[in-house]
């Protein structure tokens, strides 16, 4: 982009997209899978509380892909 003939560069930080998207989806399958491990708790259902936890340690894999997409930028 050029402004009155000089070029202007951005010095801030661009937010990929896929970082934005990884946060969201991380953050979502965070909550539900705190919930669902809960409502597994209460209930007595193993079966609910393995996949709320199966369903959080997903976020946590897309936090971590957020994070290397973050540092990576959009080399990816």
């Amino acid at each position: 982009m050029t402004l009155r003939g000089q070029e202007f560069h951005h010095n801030l930080k661009e937010t990929s997209m896929g970082e934005f998207t990884e946060k969201a989806r991380s953050a979502a399958n965070i909550t539900v899978g705190k919930c669902r491990a809960a409502a597994g708790r209460v209930m007595g259902s193993s079966t609910m509380l393995s996949k709320g936890i199966a369903q959080q340690r997903k976020g946590k894999a897309q936090r971590f892909t957020a994070a290397v997409k973050g540092a990576l930028g959009n080399k990816i």
